[in-house]
């Protein structure tokens, strides 16, 4: 078969003398005697390689891209030639990443750590944006924002993800955690104890409860615009409470300026209201 345009890739058989194995960056180590490799090579004694590997033409040999377990297999088998799919010579280690990927999309769920490694590799290297490396990758903006979400934990929860003994779910939330905290949850996790669904629940009893911690005995200052300040003082609320104040105090503000009331005597009306005793007869 001759070659098409050099951009362009085409399939045919070639010895396997003449492929050196490149980089196979999603997957360090091929185990010959694991269940997987057993299935395909059975597989391939039944009915061949149904799937070209990938290579790139590199001084008459070729580079191997992707498909190291068929190749690895058709040598086990004592093969002379197989078919691949000649490819242009990718222009870096991140192009070459991106075929690699591509072509092992279906891995991701089944690798996720390594996948998740990988990304965070290629955003640092490339310079990119989560949406942009999705588009490159040709993976969901969604897949590529949960496998980086991946990357960025512990590296004790990332081994139990690729041991198959946490989910990626479980092990997102459980990121949410930090110290003590998380390494109890991790454990009742782990020996299934607490489910992801009661894990979110901790999550967000955790945010109410940050969310409504008293400012006690507080001045805020809140910019309303470059001119003016709102400041508060004396607090001592929640701050679901102090949204209620400050609505409060606008509902006032409206009704007294709909009754006519000038600012000054709107102010001289709210602080007679709210004095104290203490303050109405002084000793």
């Amino acid at each position: 078969m001759s070659p098409p345009d050099s951009s362009d890739a085409y399939v045919q058989l070639i010895p396997l003398s003449k492929i050196d194995e490149g980089p196979n960056l999603l997957r360090q180590d091929i185990e010959v005697d694991s269940p997987e490799m057993v299935e395909l090579k059975a597989s391939i004694q039944d009915h061949g390689i149904l799937q070209p590997v990938g290579v790139f033409p590199v001084g008459g040999r070729y580079q191997q891209v992707f498909g190291f377990r068929r190749a690895t297999v058709a040598r086990l088998l004592n093969l002379t030639q197989i078919p691949a799919m000649i490819l242009k010579a990718p222009a870096n280690e991140s192009d070459l990443l991106a075929v690699q990927i591509q072509e092992n999309a279906h891995r991701v769920d089944v690798e996720p750590v390594r996948f998740a490694q990988i990304l965070q590799q290629m955003l640092k290297e490339l310079g990119c944006s989560q949406k942009e490396l999705s588009q490159k990758l040709h993976l969901s903006p969604v897949k590529v924002s949960r496998l980086l979400s991946l990357a960025a934990l512990s590296p004790e929860v990332q081994s139990f993800v690729a041991e198959g003994r946490l989910g990626i779910s479980t092990a997102l939330e459980l990121g949410q955690f930090q110290g003590v905290e998380q390494a109890d949850l991790l454990s009742k996790a782990l020996a299934g104890n607490l489910s992801r669904d009661e894990i979110i629940g901790r999550r967000k009893a955790k945010s109410r409860n940050t969310t409504s911690t008293p400012i006690v005995n507080a001045r805020i200052a809140i910019p309303v615009d470059a001119h003016c300040t709102l400041a508060l003082t004396g607090i001592d609320k929640s701050m679901d409470a102090v949204i209620d104040v400050l609505q409060s105090a606008l509902a006032q503000a409206k009704k007294a300026r709909t009754s006519g009331l000038s600012l000054a005597t709107f102010a001289r009306s709210q602080a007679d209201r709210h004095r104290t005793p203490a303050q109405e007869n002084p000793t």
